[in-house]
């Protein structure tokens, strides 16, 4: 049996539609506002979808 493999950022862009850096921007609460609320709703949308959780060893860098 293989096992399910958790969705990245780079699934997370694919499904968005938008780039890595875009889901990066989004996942930093300082820079999240950089992007248009048009783009923030489909990274949302994509994160809700394919259930990404953020791995706490990198959710130091996104810290304020």
């Amino acid at each position: 049996m293989t096992p399910i493999k958790a969705p990245t950022i780079i699934d997370v862009a694919k499904e968005a539609g938008v780039g890595t850096t875009s889901v990066t921007r989004f996942l930093s609460p300082k820079k999240r506002m950089e992007l248009s609320p048009e783009t923030r709703d489909k990274i949302e949308q994509a994160i809700l979808k394919l259930g990404y959780l953020l791995d706490q060893k990198l959710s130091v860098l996104f810290q304020d």
